[in-house]
């Protein structure tokens, strides 16, 4: 009910439209999208609108172009659960926002709460009440859990469905019969339909079906053993595999769900573009997010259960299953480390831990009624209740959080300059990140989703640009790292975060000196102490005057939470708005660069060699005259932004036969006045394939005299070969 109580009230935060709930979780926006697309024909599908379906002109128009073509789903039984909820609101005559977020929340938390109350049941039986007590305060107060307990996101519902496994796999170890083995197939395939948790439970799964199997068996035999365990090992998967086609039937339908998943799952055991993830980052995240003490109290309480109790299978189980899930990720998902995966690890780890708690207070009597036990169960109470409290702060955070989430710079930024940028009509603006900018204010806006790089710059001419800064991420450790190429194609490509907002990881100082194209126009959130660029604020507090922290020591635990939730919103991250000045950045693009959006030139084109190839390289370009009607035909391009004096350029032949005798190399500035620059003859490649067959491209470089720059450019055939036509593969100029 408390639990309840703290989330309930702020479940329809930002789902006013698509574009708001895409701004704080990209989850939320995506499983959203799904519900939506399972009430279109074919009904049922969550990848109706993810797949072929999700071309622009399908999506409905209230998703503003947002587009998740060829992304997953985790699973069909999250959202099946919510569809039936939606289905008849939706028939009713209700919205889709912020009518289904809600449901999907409703889900989310209430999976929650059913997690808990399978935690707080299996270590009652298994463990005792005092224990069940202590790990179920944990688990209540675990940050991760809360956070992905309350977001539109199927995680909780796995959680649920591992403890619930767990129970059925001890049951069906004990007693070895049908019915328990049945259920240990339907929570596995109901597992592997909320999120591809099946592989999770194989070892806990195999393991329950030997002990049951032996119970089984009457002769103890191994022939009739490892018969037994192959039949109802079988019949598992069979009745698993049943029951994922039920509550994901459209895997099996069409071919998106594998497809994609095996293209994701490729990108994600892959070494991550973003930052290196190995098994020891896992594991450092383990530690870190448990602490030593209370492994430490694990081990203990696992030494203990192990010497005290008859029946060690409840510890033996649910180790394994921890251990399961740790290696799993911390061995296959090397793109990034997400400790919310972890939360049945950490409840195992505080299971234990609980049960040495419970070994403790049972000695407590031991000690008489002198003043040792007053010590020993004063001592106990005090450990607790700190340790509580520190996590019960934390815990209180997010509901708090949740319902500040206006004061959000993603969020702000957009109120700032609808009020702001109307004035200057319609402008185009990029992000780099999700930030809230009012569709009816502000319509023209592009999301890279990731970092904002010169080369989107010039693909996109935004009027402005957004970069956002995180107080700990990936991103902050590679602005501290080495600066890459301004153009480099890296699609993590960071420089002009370090251009625009400084190289050092724990600061911002916003500093245009280098960027003369671009003009600072506002800023929020967390920003360097001192840097004068709108609010001053250090994430750690380390800038806060001593007698502020001294008085918010004091305050009471709900007021230093609000503080803490206020804090973590307004300046979790910095968003910095610049003005790009088209004319001078668009001086500045490398000739290089600018020949990747240039315009194809041509005085004839045969009808199945168009001049683009001499851009894109990808096929050739030759004339539709041959022979001594060709002299005279040439192909060449306009550059986009401006002018250049290129020092040579490059052709890519196809055949030698195609080949003019010599060349004239023209520029020009406005297209039509041209000055040549030189007549240079081509010279015959050393390979016989490519003199003969023209089965090798080659590649020949013309050393330009000095010039001025100019906009035009073009290669005209000077002289060429009886009865051969003049083409080529492509044109580049450095």
């Amino acid at each position: 009910m408390i639990f309840l109580a703290l989330f309930l009230p702020t479940i329809a935060r930002h789902a006013d439209d698509a574009l708001m709930l895409a701004t704080f979780i990209d989850d939320d926006a995506l499983i959203t999208m799904q519900l939506d697309g399972m009430t279109a024909w074919p009904y049922g599908n969550p990848a109706q609108y993810l797949g072929p379906g999700g071309a622009p002109g399908v999506i409905p128009a209230h998703w503003y172009n947002i587009n998740y073509q060829e992304l997953p789903y985790y699973g069909g039984l999250y959202p099946d659960l919510a569809f039936l909820i939606w289905m008849p609101l939706k028939l009713a005559g209700l919205p889709l926002f912020p009518t289904g977020p809600i449901i999907l929340r409703l889900l989310a938390i209430g999976f929650s709460v059913c997690t808990l109350l399978a935690a707080y049941n299996f270590a009652r039986r298994s463990f005792g009440r005092t224990a069940a007590m202590v790990s179920l305060l944990f688990l209540a107060t675990e940050s991760q859990l809360i956070f992905i307990g309350t977001v539109i996101h199927p995680d909780s519902l796995l959680f649920f469905l591992m403890i619930v496994s767990l129970g059925v796999c001890l049951r069906h170890a004990a007693d070895g019969g049908t019915g328990s083995l049945v259920a240990i197939g339907i929570a596995a395939g109901l597992a592997q339909g909320a999120k591809m948790g099946g592989p999770l439970l194989v070892p806990v799964t195999v393991l329950a079906i030997c002990l049951g199997s032996w119970r089984h068996v009457q002769e103890r035999t191994a022939i009739s053993l490892i018969a037994c365990i192959s039949r109802r090992g079988a019949a598992v998967f069979v009745i698993a595999l049943a029951v994922f086609a039920l509550t994901t039937p459209y895997a099996f339908v069409d071919s998106y769900f594998f497809r994609v998943w095996r293209a994701w799952a490729s990108t994600f055991t892959s070494e991550s573009p973003i930052s290196v993830t190995t098994f020891w980052d896992w594991l450092s995240t383990l530690r870190t997010r448990l602490g030593t003490g209370l492994i430490a109290a694990a081990l203990l309480g696992a030494c203990l259960f192990i010497l005290r109790e008859r029946n060690r299978l409840p510890l033996i189980f649910a180790a394994l299953l921890g251990l399961t899930i740790f290696l799993y990720y911390a061995l296959f998902q090397k793109f990034w480390v997400q400790p919310q995966y972890l939360v049945i690890c950490y409840w195992v780890v505080a299971l234990s831990a609980a049960y040495c708690v419970q070994f403790v207070v049972s000695i407590v009597p031991a000690f008489g009624q002198g003043r040792y036990q007053g010590v020993v169960a004063g001592g106990v109470v005090l450990a607790i209740s700190l340790f509580s409290l520190s996590r019960l702060e934390t815990a209180l955070v997010y509901p708090i959080r949740y319902a500040f989430w206006r004061e959000a710079p993603n969020y702000i930024v957009g109120s700032w300059a609808s009020a702001n940028l109307k004035a200057v009509g319609n402008p185009k603006i990029l992000i780099d990140g999700p930030a809230y900018f009012d569709p009816s204010q502000i319509r023209d806006v592009y999301l890279r989703g990731g970092p904002v790089r010169y080369e989107d710059l010039l693909k996109f001419l935004p009027d402005y640009f957004l970069l956002t800064r995180y107080v700990d991420n990936w991103q902050a450790k590679k602005i501290a790292g080495p600066k890459p190429g301004h153009w480099d194609p890296d699609l993590f490509n960071i420089r002009l975060y370090q251009d625009l907002l400084g190289g050092d990881k724990d600061a911002i100082d916003v500093d245009t000196r280098s960027t003369p194209f671009a003009s600072h126009v506002a800023s929020f959130g967390w920003m360097k102490v001192g840097s004068g660029e709108g609010a001053v604020w250090d994430p750690d507090g380390t800038y806060l005057p001593a007698t502020v922290r001294r008085v918010l020591d004091e305050v009471p635990l709900v007021t230093r939470a609000a503080y803490r939730a206020w804090r973590d919103v307004k300046f979790d991250r910095h968003v910095s708005l610049f003005k790009l000045d088209r004319e001078v950045f668009m001086q500045s693009v490398p000739v290089a660069m600018q020949i990747s959006s240039a315009r194809p030139l041509a005085s004839s084109s045969a009808p199945d060699a168009p001049p683009d190839s001499i851009i894109l390289g990808n096929d050739n370009w030759r004339s539709a005259k041959q022979g001594l009607e060709a002299v005279g035909e040439y192909v060449g391009f306009e550059l986009p932004f401006a002018p250049a004096a290129p020092k040579t350029i490059v052709v890519r032949w196809v055949a030698w036969h195609w080949c003019p005798e010599s060349i004239e190399i023209e520029a020009s500035d406005d297209g039509s006045a041209w000055k040549s620059l030189g007549i240079f003859p081509v010279k015959e490649p050393a390979d016989v394939a490519s003199r003969n067959q023209g089965t090798n491209r080659w590649e020949e470089t013309f050393t330009l005299p000095v010039t001025t720059p100019h906009r035009f450019w073009r290669i005209k055939a000077h002289a060429m070969k009886d009865a051969n036509y003049f083409g080529l593969e492509r044109i580049r100029i450095q």
